[in-house]
């Protein structure tokens, strides 16, 4: 693997993250929308209570893209050229059993496909290091094994 396959794991993750902003504000223009024609009823308490549960639905968007955002600035502040002989926040890291982003918690970025072995053709798993086993990842280097769920990882390589 080389630093083109983290490169690529990066640009997919943003890609997937600016897909998930796009989509909660489309969802927010709805709920939006929603919440204007409902105020030109006049329903007594169902209208009241249509309003009241727009209103949470607009409420948890906005907590949700919130997050996102923020998972979006994380992502910028990756390093990509960063050599480091320990894992920690911004690595792309094989395993025996998989790879994994350590950035944000997003999960499975799948596979794009092709026979070569590299990131971009195996599914990549984006967890944070709170995450179990951002946990149980960090520090680790190449050659040394982690226990993580009651298997042990081994970590194969890291960039």
């Amino acid at each position: 693997m080389d630093q083109a396959d983290k490169v690529d794991v990066l640009e997919r993750l943003k890609a997937a993250l600016l897909a998930q902003v796009a989509e909660v504000e489309q969802q927010l223009v709805s709920l939006r929308g929603s919440q204007r024609a409902d105020t030109k009823s006049s329903a007594g308490d169902k209208h009241e209570t249509g309003r009241a549960m727009v209103q949470l639905e607009i409420e948890r968007a906005l907590v949700q893209l919130s997050r996102v955002n923020e998972q979006l600035a994380s992502v910028e502040q990756v390093v990509v050229d960063r050599a480091r002989d320990r894992v920690g926040f911004g690595n792309l890291v094989g395993t025996s059993a998989g790879t994994y982003f350590v950035a944000v918690g997003f999960g499975r970025l799948p596979a794009n496909g092709g026979a070569a072995r590299t990131a971009a053709n195996e599914p990549v798993y984006c967890v944070s290091l709170e995450s179990p086993v951002g946990e149980a990842l960090l520090g680790a280097s190449v050659g040394s094994a982690v226990e993580f769920q009651g298997r042990s990882l081994t970590v194969e390589w890291m960039q």
